[in-house]
């Protein structure tokens, strides 16, 4: 009889201590939806969020960024407003979408931007996934037909923070690489065997061969590769040794057999200092800031990196809104504005922290124009046309190095 009881009080016991584990994770779950809820526009880091008052739905407060100039912008815990909040103050309703965005949005986004494959960030991030996935990435599929399960993608670098949040969000993108002279796929990523890896454009596929030459090439064998080029066997001769195509492109094979791609072997250039740089390598980590839309980096033959940038100028003019600014809203003014320049100086210093001293952009100049295929300053894949951008905006240059 008395152990019976002992072993019933045991149970107890186990029950209220699971009880307790479980309400402690969901504690930290919704803290950390509290307190992400006012992220900025980088997503990463930064202050370009609206300051606002999170509230439970009773009207109190429970979270609170109190300087957005006395206009006190309500939000209920799912990152609505309060009725008597829109009612009260029109300014709510004119931010309403935006405000919107940026709080349980942002929260979901950035658990995206965490996204590690094969449930590798352990079963409390799974779970914060998921009720991402319940608030926000469910609305993104839906708006995307509902049935949108994989995407390829090609031809030009994809920011790994892109495949990070559309995987999360139930839309896996897999990153491949190729050329049409390898009839055109070498390698890609693929959903089963654990053949994902973000940042990577995959392993090779069956019956391909890829070795990295000394100089960091990408070299490829296999039944893929062309015969040569049509009629023309001085420029195949350029291209291949022996079985090996010569791609043009810089890249490496991890452990694990992936391959990355790390630059164009014709961009890489030596600084004054003798340093070599790799632009693409800078250009896709600036891109990654909300504030940049495309950007070149200069330097060759200078005694340091410089850049060209195009901002996003929609992302500009809304951070010039919320921020009272002083900016006009054309993109000239943008372009030549102090404040401006300083906000995204910000996002190129973080964007510096992964690269060596003697690589980091110090200095920049901004163009008033958007850089497009339509006018020729973009490749058909929407790369930087270098020399023609150079060409364009020669005072800039002549600006960063006089």
């Amino acid at each position: 009889m008395e152990q019976a009881v002992a072993h019933k009080e045991k149970r107890s016991l186990w029950r209220l201590m699971v009880m307790t584990i479980v309400l402690f994770a969901g504690a930290v779950v919704i803290m950390q939806l509290i307190e992400q809820a006012g992220n900025d526009g980088r997503i990463e880091a930064g202050d370009d969020a609206p300051n606002f008052k999170l509230v439970k739905l009773d009207g109190s407060t429970l979270y609170e960024r109190d300087d957005y100039e006395g206009k006190g912008m309500l939000l209920n815990f799912w990152g609505t407003f309060c009725e008597p909040c829109k009612k009260e103050m029109p300014v709510v309703q004119e931010n309403y979408a935006t405000l919107q965005d940026m709080g349980v949005d942002f929260w979901a986004v950035n658990v995206g931007l965490a996204y590690e494959p094969y449930g590798r960030n352990g079963w409390l991030y799974e779970k914060k996934l998921a009720l991402a996935n319940k608030l926000i990435f469910s609305k993104w599929r839906e708006a995307l037909g509902g049935r949108l399960k994989n995407m390829v993608s090609g031809s030009a670098a994809l920011q790994p923070r892109l495949t990070r949040v559309f995987t999360a969000a139930g839309m896996q993108i897999l990153e491949g690489y190729g050329l049409t002279e390898t009839s055109p796929v070498i390698s890609v990523n693929i959903v089963e065997g654990g053949g994902f890896k973000i940042g990577t454009v995959g392993k090779t596929i069956a019956n391909v061969e890829v070795k990295i030459a000394e100089d960091g090439e990408i070299l490829v064998k296999g039944p893929n590769v062309m015969l040569g080029y049509y009629k023309d066997p001085e420029k195949t001769a350029e291209v291949m040794t022996g079985d090996y195509f010569h791609t043009g492109d810089k890249g490496e094979i991890d452990k694990e057999g992936f391959l990355k791609i790390t630059g164009r072997k014709k961009e890489i250039f030596k600084t004054s200092g003798g340093k070599y740089i790799s632009p693409i390598l800078l250009e896709n980590e600036m891109k990654q800031s909300r504030f940049i839309e495309q950007i070149l980096v200069i330097g060759e033959g200078q005694k340091m990196p410089a850049a060209i940038v195009q901002p996003n100028f929609d992302f500009v003019k809304e951070w010039i809104r919320l921020h009272n600014v002083n900016c006009g809203q054309t993109h000239e003014e943008i372009a030549v504005n102090q404040e401006v320049h300083d906000r995204i100086k910000k996002e190129i210093e973080i964007g510096n922290q992964h690269f060596g001293k003697w690589e980091t952009i110090k200095i920049f100049e901004m163009t008033p124009e958007i850089w497009s295929v339509d006018n020729n300053l973009l490749t058909p894949t929407f790369k930087p046309k270098r020399e023609v951008i150079l060409k364009k905006y020669k005072h800039l240059y002549d600006k960063i190095y006089s």
